[in-house]
């Protein structure tokens, strides 16, 4: 049983059967004064307030106690796709939190009233620093808050976009809920505890990003949020779990299970995608959707594999004819502006950028311009049945040609200097031994090679990429940057501890291993393939991370190779499965290790819902469910509508039922000014007319003359 005080009276809840087989229990409400009502709005309506009455008058059986082992097992049980609490809304999950009580009971708060739930409008945001912050990092976080606010601002008046992940007090709501007058309350951000600059071209690789987060109501004011963070990062990460624990009422945002504390931290340090632009040229305007999507996963490292074998888009100032040869197309590059903007961007989101330049191998493209690079080997490449999609990839750079490294030493000075994080990525994978054979210099190098006493420790191909390698690790070491390289380049000499390793061969296990042994850090791949449409989300999720202590395991990353992706489906592609791979290289281990849990299910559909939602990003559904898309302003981009159940937006946004409406409208709206234009010139006329009549009365009328009018003093005397 539950009891509820309203307008001083105590009300008690209970669940009894009935004979309608939906549904088997109902609550009914009763007071000492009042018999029993079922628990219809018609009735229940006029003594509970709209809030509880809402909940109450659901067509499913409605629980309401604190303590849930009390009711029968079935009440609980019913509707098995899983409704969300406010603790089930962040992704990916966070370290600590508590929601309104110690052990959280997802009823209790639903019957706890207004008290327990904050709400607001995006309108009434403001934020304040209570800690001294520099230029930088206030600007940083400025802008952090004016996506949020933009963000949240979705949506205009209207019915909830989306119902079957929300909760259940807002799942049908009504426009009497007793709250208007809260949301019109401020909303105070509180800033504190920062620590760095903030500024953005300074972020890099280990930024502490952990924060905690405080968001409370006092008694008459609005919602109070107080953020602490050592970084910007940091207070960026809280803003973006802020608004991923908002839900749309229709009217107002609602944040449940008031008190909320946060403290969070991520669990690895590089969280990573890449995404490949060169089997595949991707739209500038496309790459910063993907940057804000790794902003709302709390990813921050974005792995550019910018050129391969089959295009080269980057427009080199250095070395023009790589793109002017190289590239698809002259609007499919990415001109020195492009690259700016891309890094600013993404170091905005508190994403940084890694460029890969994939060498020796994978280097087709580079010949298009400057043959002489180059070993050709075109049987080798024919020989490869998938051609262009990966037999090209076996063309590389002649590691004997000194005008190659005097090339490169140019070339990659220009990319050190463009990309301000230490990190460089050269790849180093799959290069093929034939190819170089067919090579005469090459064949000459094997011959004097395997007559040398080293021959045996290392293969005649493994020494020549050996030697190529490190001299390009010199020249990035010149410039303060580190190479990254993928685990081919293991069995490589001159590796040093700053360098990474990117682990992508998951038939060879051990590849982390012999890595640590070599005190060589790792990035872990296998199993977060993208182009691998075999790997499900839960897959994924599911994914073994090998345990490490001693943080010799950076991280990992998800890969995105667009040998069949373009612009039409990358979004999809990438996001429909990358939350599996944020959450596991964020949440700690205990939350995540026991793989996909039942409510995780709709924990990702209301992500991706709201990854289409507010960001914009063009991401299907993982289960049948029903997400609409707000209709946004072409000029501005800002949501000026919300398509309902009703609406189907056709080329214009509005349907031909809605283009209909709108005319009558524009119609009723004339005739009303028009009526009111006729009237007014009536009125006018009126009294134009009245005028006329009195002048006419004074100047014509018979009695108007000295003559005829006798002085009413005279006529008094005469009498």
């Amino acid at each position: 049983m539950h009891k509820v005080y309203l307008n001083d009276e105590l009300w008690k809840c209970e669940c009894v059967q009935t004979a309608t087989p939906r549904p088997p229990l109902v609550c009914l409400w009763r007071t000492a004064t009042r018999k029993a009502y079922r628990s219809k709005c018609r009735y229940l309506s006029e003594f509970l307030t709209a809030y509880v009455a809402d909940i109450a008058c659901q067509w499913r059986t409605t629980y309401f106690a604190r303590d849930t082992g009390s009711l029968p097992k079935r009440v609980l049980e019913v509707g098995k796709m899983q409704e969300l609490s406010p603790p089930d809304f962040v992704w990916p999950k966070v370290t600590n939190a508590t929601f309104g009580h110690e052990k959280w009971d997802r009823s209790w708060w639903l019957t706890g009233g207004w008290g327990d739930i904050g709400i607001f409008q995006d309108g009434n945001m403001r934020i304040e620093f209570h800690s001294e912050t520099n230029v930088n990092g206030v600007v940083f976080i400025s802008n952090a808050f004016r996506r949020l606010k933009a963000s949240l601002g979705a949506f205009a008046d209207g019915s909830v976009p989306y119902t079957r992940m929300h909760y259940a007090p807002l799942q049908h709501p009504t426009s009497s809920m007793p709250a208007p007058q809260l949301a019109m309350m401020d909303t105070l951000f509180s800033i504190d505890k920062i620590g760095d600059s903030g500024k953005t071209t300074t972020f890099h690789l280990g930024m502490d990003e952990a924060y905690s987060m405080r968001i409370f109501r006092k008694q008459n004011t609005g919602l109070i949020v107080n953020i602490q963070a050592q970084t910007a990062v940091g207070v960026a990460r809280a803003l973006t779990s802020f608004q991923q624990l908002c839900e749309w009422s229709g009217k107002f945002y609602v944040l449940g299970g008031l008190p909320i504390h946060i403290t969070d931290r991520p669990r690895f340090q590089w969280r990573g995608l890449m995404v490949d632009t060169s089997r595949h040229f991707i739209p500038l305007a496309q790459l910063e959707k993907v940057l804000v999507g790794m902003s709302h996963l709390k990813l921050n490292s974005f792995h550019w594999h910018i050129v391969d074998s089959q295009s080269f888009p980057f427009q080199s100032t250095s070395k023009p004819l790589l793109s002017a040869k190289g590239a698809y197309s002259s609007n499919a590059v990415y001109r020195t502006h492009d690259v700016k903007h891309i890094v600013d961007f993404a170091a905005s989101l508190g994403v940084r950028v890694v460029p890969e330049f994939d060498v020796p191998a994978h280097t087709a493209s580079w010949g298009e311009g400057y043959p002489d690079m180059i070993v050709p080997c075109p049987k080798v490449v024919v020989a490869d049945d998938r051609l262009i999609e990966h037999g090209v990839d076996k063309v590389a750079l002649n590691p004997l040609h000194e005008g190659t490294y005097t090339f490169l030493k140019t070339f990659f000075d220009e990319v050190f200097d463009l990309f301000p994080d230490q990190y460089i990525h050269f790849g180093g994978d799959e290069v093929n031994a034939d190819c170089w054979l067919t090579s005469p210099d090459v064949q000459k190098w094997k011959t004097a090679y395997e007559k040398t006493p080293n021959a045996a420790a290392m293969p005649w191909h493994r020494k020549l990429q050996e030697i190529f390698t490190n001299r390009v690790m010199a020249m990035a070491k010149a410039k303060g940057k580190v190479a990254v390289l993928w685990d081919e380049a293991l069995d490589l000499t001159g590796l040093t501890e700053n360098h990474i390793i990117q682990w992508w061969r998951g038939w060879l296990p051990g590849q982390p291993n012999i890595a640590h042994s070599k005190h060589l850090k790792t990035v872990i791949s296998p199993g977060f393939y993208l182009d691998d449409l075999s790997q499900s989300w839960q897959k994924m999720y599911a994914q073994n991370i090998p345990s490490d202590n001693t943080g010799m395991t950076l991280g990992g990353e998800a890969c995105s190779w667009e040998e069949h992706a373009d612009e039409a489906n990358l979004e999809h592609r990438i996001f429909s499965r990358l939350p599996s791979v944020a959450e596991r290289l964020w949440s700690p281990a205990e939350k995540t290790e026991r793989g996909v849990q039942p409510v995780d299910k709709p924990r990702i559909g209301r992500t991706l819902c709201r990854l289409r939602q507010h960001e914009e990003i063009r991401v299907g559904p993982v289960f049948p469910d029903y997400c609409p898309v707000p209709l946004r302003s072409p000029s501005t981009g800002s949501a000026t509508n919300v398509v309902s159940d009703g609406d189907l937006a056709t080329g214009g946004g509005m349907t031909s039922e809605g283009i209909a409406w709108r005319a009558f409208g524009l119609f009723a709206v004339a005739m009303w000014l028009a009526t009111i234009y006729f009237l007014y010139r009536r009125k006018l006329e009126g009294k134009t007319a009245r005028k006329t009549d009195a002048y006419e009365d004074v100047s014509y009328s018979p009695v108007s003359t000295d003559e005829e009018v006798e002085d009413p003093k005279n006529a008094t005397a005469d009498v």
